[in-house]
């Protein structure tokens, strides 16, 4: 069988695979800003789905019919779909960089600049960017900047108010958990309880079609072990189905696997009772400190030879309690605990003495205090409910996906802070970078600093360009007249100061969109030759 191939050389193969690029950005750009446009997919012949959200367009786009085309397609589609899966957020904000990095770049090496040259000049431009980034940042605090920054990343001003109300309250630590509701509003609940990393030990045990499994009212049996022989279950599982009750059992252990995993498995796919199986991702170490506060808040032991209590030397005063418990692909959330309110004070207070006197000594490092604040988050019953009202099925999930990825968002500016909006942020940087353009001796570098620079004012004119009404260009000299921090707010059509305005963006994101932008553009552009099969 003979394979044609066909091999295309710079600088034809730059200009396809801009082609392919320029074919996802287009609809990709015009979901950037709060003026989001919609985009049409064709199911089928008879049925059309509206999209609006960066990642599900990307994943919507398979293939384009000219390879060399596609190739361009999907190396943007990759960054898209690493920057929604990463950040939750920037990614319509990179494809508009990328896009402008891309068009200038192609123009430049059409002209006989050098590749390799042009991305050293855009890797110099991109790091003066990001200092200048880092000078710009804003601490968040208060439950006002929190509230409009839900609302500019859910667009929805109710749901907003909530998650902004919820994150205050609730502080850094505390997980959030989303529920669907009957109502006709969106509402909250505060609840007693806690979250930690982990996923479900067996897939067979989670619901068709769900993304985890949701417990009501388990017993809980908690073994830092690794659990495989059928002793160390068979008597905590034959007294739950003893109960009249038949209540849930809920396993948390290190690993599950064997006999141990075959009997769970059994029993719960033939109804004899439910189960689910959650499994610690964090470490060893970590794991005890992680079951010995999950002990606390259900009134459980945990079970291990270091203990003392055996599973294998199972009694039913070894099982704690919740009202409710989740495990997802990333976490285990138990609610409502039945521990002993005593205990749980005395684990905390232990816990602070550790943080004061880490801060006192400097002897932890910033990761394992942040660890300790995260368990005493947990242990102060910091859970919030979510409960988010919807028309219909699809609505309920766009909701959930817009409320987890302002979550992550909300995480991220807590810890790295926000700059001005609106793609004025990146304003900001453009004169450094010029200035560093004009002292560079080398030409083609000197250009690819540049082209930064131009390339910096892409996402304030797009997001000018999908509210309309105004010519971008215009747009853009105006805040430049009334000075740094000032852009245009797409949501009234006003000039404003972004931050007085409540109108900000996370730095990390920010940042991460600015990479992620030129690494794609730089890739493309120095792309030699594409064989074809």
């Amino acid at each position: 069988m003979t394979v044609h191939q066909e091999l295309l050389q710079s600088p034809a193969s730059s200009q396809i695979l801009k082609r392919g690029f320029e074919t996802l950005a287009t609809p990709i750009a015009t979901t950037l800003g709060p003026s989001q446009r919609v985009v049409i997919n064709a199911v089928t012949p008879s049925e059309i789905e509206l999209l609006a959200d960066t990642g599900t367009i990307a994943r919507r786009f398979l293939e384009l019919p000219n390879r060399g085309e596609n190739i361009g397609a999907m190396l943007l589609r990759t960054m898209i779909l690493q920057m929604h899966e990463t950040y939750g957020d920037g990614a319509a904000t990179a494809t508009v960089l990328a896009r402008a990095m891309l068009r200038e770049g192609t123009r430049m090496t059409a002209a006989g600049m050098h590749s390799t040259l042009l991305k050293r000049g855009i890797e110099r431009g991109v790091a003066i960017a990001q200092q200048q980034l880092d000078q710009q940042v804003q601490p968040v605090s208060g439950q006002e900047m929190l509230t409009k920054l839900s609302i500019a990343l859910t667009g929805n001003e109710e749901l907003g108010q909530i998650i902004g109300e919820m994150a205050d309250v609730l502080g850094e630590n505390a997980p959030i958990v989303i529920h669907d509701s009957e109502a006709s509003h969106h509402d909250r609940e505060y609840v007693s309880g806690g979250s930690w990393p982990g996923y479900p030990g067996e897939r067979l045990l989670i619901p068709e079609g769900k993304a985890g499994l949701e417990l009501q009212h388990p017993l809980i049996l908690l073994i830092n072990e690794n659990v495989e022989e059928l002793s160390q279950v068979q008597a905590a599982l034959e007294f739950a189905v003893s109960l009249p009750e038949k209540p849930p059992l809920l396993l948390i252990a290190r690993s599950i696997k064997g006999p141990a995993r075959d009997a769970l498995i059994l029993n719960h796919t033939r109804g004899v009772l439910t189960i689910g199986i959650g499994i610690l991702s964090s470490g060893i170490m970590t794991s005890i400190e992680d079951m010995g506060d999950m002990a606390a808040l259900t009134g459980a032991r945990v079970l291990s030879e270091e203990t003392g209590y055996s599973p294998k030397r199972f009694m039913p005063s070894y099982l704690g309690q919740a009202r409710k418990a989740t495990i997802t692909h990333s976490n285990i959330t138990i609610i409502d605990g039945s521990g002993e309110q005593q205990q749980i004070r005395t684990r905390m207070s232990e816990i602070k003495a550790r943080i004061k006197q880490s801060l006192k000594e400097k002897k932890d490092s910033q990761e394992e205090r942040e660890f300790l604040r995260a368990r005493l988050g947990r242990l102060a019953g910091g859970v919030g409910v979510l409960k988010l009202s919807s028309a219909s099925d699809k609505e309920s999930e766009d909701q959930k996906e817009r409320v987890r990825n302002a979550l992550r968002v909300i995480e991220d500016v807590r810890e790295h802070g926000v700059v001005a909006g609106g793609g004025v942020a990146y304003l900001s940087c453009i004169k450094a970078i010029e200035q560093a353009a004009l002292a560079c001796s080398q030409p083609d570098e000197a250009a690819g600093i540049a082209l930064v620079a131009k390339a910096l004012s892409a996402p304030f004119l797009q997001i000018v360009q999908n509210f309309g009404r105004v010519y971008p260009p215009l747009a853009l000299d105006e805040v430049q007249r009334l000075g740094a921090g000032y852009g245009f707010d797409a949501r009234t059509g006003q000039y404003v100061s972004m931050l007085e305005a409540g109108i900000f963006d996370s730095a990390y994101v920010v940042r991460a969109a600015l990479e992620a932008a030129s690494s794609v553009a730089t890739m493309a552009l120095t792309t030699e030759a594409l064989i074809l099969m």
